[in-house]
Formats: C-alpha cells, sequence, structure tokens
C-alpha cells in the first residue's frame, strides 16, 4: 500500500515531501520513482524494528527512513 497523504518535513536546509510505503511493490515504485525524477542517490536515515519498542524481537515490522536526492 502506498499512501498518498503528503507531509512536510526538513531535511537539512531542504523541505521535502514525505510519503509512506508499505510492503514491496508500493517501495519498488517508490525508487523508480524517484529515478524517474532524476534522484542519483539513496541515503537510509534511520531503520529500526518494533522490538526497538516492544524488547520482543521474536517477531518484527522494519522501518526505514530513506532520502532520495538528486
Amino acid at each position: 500500500m502506498l499512501f498518498t497523504k503528503y507531509r512536510t518535513i526538513g531535511l537539512g536546509t531542504k523541505l521535502v515531501k514525505a510519503v509512506s510505503t508499505c510492503s514491496y511493490g508500493p517501495t519498488i515504485a517508490a525508487i523508480t520513482a524517484a529515478k524517474a525524477l532524476g534522484a542519483r542517490k539513496a541515503q537510509l536515515l534511520c531503520y529500526k524494528t518494533s522490538g526497538d519498542v516492544t524488547g520482543n524481537f521474536s517477531a518484527v515490522v522494519g522501518y526505514a527512513s530513506i532520502a532520495f536526492t538528486k
């Protein structure tokens, strides 16, 4: 699922639109769109799992924040 609700976030001195995705399909779509819009770099800003919050690492969901830049 690709959530189309956008919000503006600060990234250094730039304001960018934040988009949330869930699952591999929307993630590939976001990467493809970023490339089509001229992105040449991707930077992992943060990666955490639900286990980081609950302390239970037996079954976790991962969360990543990635910035695409030209």
